[in-house]
Parts: C-alpha cells; structure tokens; sequence
C-alpha cells in the first residue's frame, strides 16, 4: 500500500524484512512492559550513477539490553504493522543559487513476524522513486516516519501496539563528476566542474573549499559565478542569492567565529 503526492508516479517494493505470519488482532493477556529497543532508519541510492532517482529506505530494529524481541504485526487487519514514510528531497541543477523541492508521504506494510538481537536487528527495506532527474547534478533526500501496530515482545510479556517515531536520515547523492580538482576548474570556468567538486568535496575540506569559492567570486563570470553560488548554497543552506558581497561578509563572520 502506497500513497503519493498528486501526479507523482512513485513505485515502492517492499523487498526484505523478517518473516510472513499473520497479524495479531486478539487481546493479549501477558504484561505490558516498558520496551524500547534501538531503532535506526538508513537511506541509500539504488544501484546507478547518481543523483538517486530510486532510495532504497531500511528501518532496522535491535534490542538495547541484550534479551531479544520478536517484532510482531498487531491490530485489526486493515492497520496492523505499517510504516509510515515522510519523504522530502530538494534538487540542485548547478546553474545559480535556487533549488527545488518535492515531498511524498508513503505507507508500507510491516508484515509478519521476526526476530531483533543487538548483533542481528530486524529489518524491513522499501524502495522508493522519486522523481527524475533530467538537468539535476545533485539531490538531497530526507525521510522521517512512523511505526503503526508493531508489537515488541519476549517471554515476560510485550510493548503493545505503539506509534513510534523514527530517526530523522538523509542522504546526498551527486552525479558523476568531471575529473579534476576543484581549482582547475575555478581556473577553467566549467561549471559543472566547480559545482559538483566543492558539492562532492569531503566534509573535512569545507571550509577550504569555501575559502576557494567565496575568494573566487570577484573574478568569476557567466555560468561560472552561478555554479559558484549554486555549490555555496549546497554547502551552507544560506540563502545570500547572487550577492557577492553578502557571500564576502558572511564567510568573513565565520572564518572568524571558526578562531
């Protein structure tokens, strides 16, 4: 089961989890007990060049103290065992200082019955398309979500069928990028060069490629100077558009913060 934002074609495929039974809708007799097992939610690119047109989303259930949970589907039959997916990415075409973004809420069955240890978690992954990514360089994808009707139990009793909240994850994915350093390609003008090297850059190089990028401003030109801005947007989330100026005395007021 899936729903999408209107006009989105979005196919979702529930791929591996643990395993088929039945979801339990009598009332369970056992103690509740407070059980709150390690929850994490990764994200990563299907298979391809980038940027990520299919994410594949994985929630993965593991005990916190050692005992382990069988992780059960409860609740009436038309809700029981449902992940509940909030999904959000915004693309950056390289070309200036603006992005655009796009959501979908989608619903995935959580199905069946498995088991969760510390060193063997349950697991269940979705894959999820988003839209295309024709003119695209880079894509930056966040999901949030929900478990609905999914009971914890163990010998000495179970959870009951609670909402919880998943882990906020995102994921970055880029296209290919032309080869050469980030300053050949400050010093050559190609734009997608400058945009995808400082996009792609490790983050322990970030203030150095900022440094190149804000110092290179002046000089730049044309499709040049909007890569520039398009990658320091990328880079901070600031919002200074094509300022040169605004872009100088902010990366002044951090460098200095930075001492």
């Amino acid at each position: 089961m899936h729903c999408a934002a209107p006009g989105l074609p979005l196919a979702l495929l529930l791929l591996a989890g643990c395993a088929g039974g039945a979801p339990r809708s009598a009332v369970d007799s056992r103690p509740l007990l407070a059980l709150e097992p390690r929850i994490g939610l990764v994200l990563q690119p299907a298979p391809g060049d980038g940027p990520a047109r299919v994410v594949r989303v994985t929630v993965r259930i593991a005990t916190a103290d050692g005992v382990p949970l069988r992780v059960v589907a409860c609740g009436p039959p038309e809700s029981a065992g449902l992940l509940e997916l909030s999904v959000r990415w915004q693309d950056f075409r390289g070309d200036g200082p603006v992005a655009s973004g796009r959501s979908s809420q989608v619903l995935v069955p959580w199905s069946g019955e498995g088991l969760a240890t510390a060193e063997a978690p349950c697991e269940r992954t979705a894959e999820v398309s988003l839209s295309v990514t024709e003119g695209v360089l880079a894509r930056r994808v966040q999901v949030e979500g929900r478990l609905i009707g999914v009971d914890f139990e163990r010998d000495d009793g179970h959870s009951g069928g609670r909402l919880l909240s998943l882990p906020r994850a995102a994921l970055d994915s880029l296209a290919p990028a032309p080869a050469g350093l980030l300053d050949e390609h400050l010093q050559s003008g190609r734009p997608d060069g400058i945009f995808l090297a400082a996009a792609g850059a490790p983050p322990e190089w970030r203030s150095m490629v900022l440094d190149r990028l804000v110092s290179a401003l002046p000089a730049s030109r044309g499709k040049a100077r909007e890569a520039i801005f398009a990658a320091l947007l990328w880079l901070t989330g600031e919002t200074h558009g094509r300022d040169v100026h605004r872009w100088s005395a902010w990366w002044s007021d951090e460098r200095n913060k930075a001492r």
